[in-house]
């Protein structure tokens, strides 16, 4: 019955949203009117905005977000309207298969597609940056919008492609990462494009300012970056379906084993945005819980974590973003990510930073402190996944 109610729910909004009066797109002023950004939220405008920028790519005169997308003309909602009230039973009749649990979103996608191309086709859009790329129909809407004379850029997060990106339709690739190169060379990724672009990180702008003369910091200090699973365990959430709540789990108990058998000293907590915004008290008597008293301190909470990675000298986590922005930067890093699918790819020298049970954490930790930042890079092999050997133009200063 939930299915049903879900589904429901979706066609309800779906007519709604058709029949809204919001405008369906944002006009940016500075832009080339044949460019456009498309994406998820309107609030992620300005961060797209900004990567763009800092990439050098052309600036688009027009934001298409999902969440404001729709059709504004009427005979095209009327159309609309018409197809989602004939297909209803069909749609009940693929809810029916566990396997289509996604089909209850196609309401509102014909709806997101429908306003989309009636800018595209109204306003003579060219050239779309493909922002939402963790939609199940987004290769669909490539093949479409090529058909349209569009050419269509995806952008994938940081993060790893084969999360969410195995299979890849698009006429430009940007890469924000360089171990996304790695995927892309193995069979772990299946992509088709014409253009492959290598852009900075998306968050980039935001911290790059703190990078541009290094700090020196204390050898052999250690930082843990929370992607805050123990929050999500606490409100139900066990699976991501990528492994990585079970992962960072795993790295909390063997920090804290390492912690009490005197092979670390102490570790500097760097939170996660959602665990920011909890109690003092909570916080600490958590990690007092994992981690020992006098045994941790916490980065500072009024500072993003992306402007402190000089301040301690290796970096410790399961698997995000902010873990691959760290190496990006050239500092030392460690992942731990057993259990995750496909990652590190087979014969990868990301390999060389990845520990799989506590004697290879123990070990890895123990390399790192004794030798500086440099040769740690050089001897695992690991400046290709830096900012220096990604964009060596930036002239980035090296941390020793």
């Amino acid at each position: 019955m939930s299915r049903f109610r879900h589904l429901l729910g979706c066609y309800g909004q779906a007519l709604k949203k058709c029949w809204g009066t919001a405008p369906n797109y944002d006009l940016i002023s500075e832009g080339n009117s044949t460019h456009l950004i498309w994406d998820n939220f309107n609030k992620y405008k300005n961060a797209r905005l900004d990567q763009i920028k800092i990439n050098n790519a052309v600036i688009p005169g027009k934001f298409v977000s999902r969440e404001q997308a729709a059709p504004r003309q009427f005979i095209a909602r009327l159309a609309i309207s018409m197809i989602l009230v004939l297909s209803l039973p069909l749609f009940i009749m693929w809810i029916l298969k566990p396997a289509n649990k996604a089909v209850s979103l196609l309401p509102l996608e014909l709806v997101e597609w429908a306003g989309l191309m009636e800018v595209v086709s109204r306003l003579q859009v060219k050239y779309v940056y493909l922002f939402s790329q963790y939609e199940c129909d987004t290769n669909a809407m490539v093949l479409w919008l090529r058909k349209m004379g569009v050419t269509v850029n995806k952008i994938p997060s940081p993060n790893l492609l084969v999360i969410h990106s195995k299979n890849l339709v698009t006429d430009e690739l940007t890469l924000s990462s360089p171990y996304q190169l790695d995927e892309l060379q193995s069979d772990t990724i299946r992509a088709s494009y014409r253009k492959l672009n290598y852009w900075l990180p998306e968050q980039f702008h935001l911290y790059y300012n703190s990078y541009n003369r290094r700090k020196r910091v204390e050898t052999g200090t250690v930082g843990y970056y929370s992607h805050g699973s123990w929050i999500r365990k606490k409100t139900g959430l066990t699976d991501t379906g990528v492994g990585d709540v079970e992962a960072e789990q795993q790295l909390i108990t063997l920090i804290g084993e390492l912690l009490q058998e005197g092979k670390l000293d102490r570790v500097t907590i760097f939170l996660h945005p959602k665990e920011k915004k909890l109690p003092a008290e909570e916080l600490t008597s958590h990690y007092r819980s994992v981690f020992g008293e006098g045994r941790f301190t916490f980065a500072p909470l009024n500072i993003p974590s992306a402007q402190l990675f000089d301040t301690v000298d290796i970096g410790v986590g399961a698997i995000s973003t902010i873990l691959f922005e760290r190496l990006f930067l050239g500092c030392k890093t460690i992942f731990y990510p057993p259990g995750i699918a496909d990652f590190p790819v087979e014969n990868s020298t990301f390999r060389h930073i990845c520990a799989f049970n506590k004697l290879e954490l123990a070990e890895l930790l123990q390399t790192m402190k004794q030798e500086n930042t440099g040769n740690t890079l050089h001897r695992l092999d690991l400046l290709k996944y830096s900012i220096y050997h990604w964009k060596p133009e930036l002239s980035y200063e090296r941390k020793d």
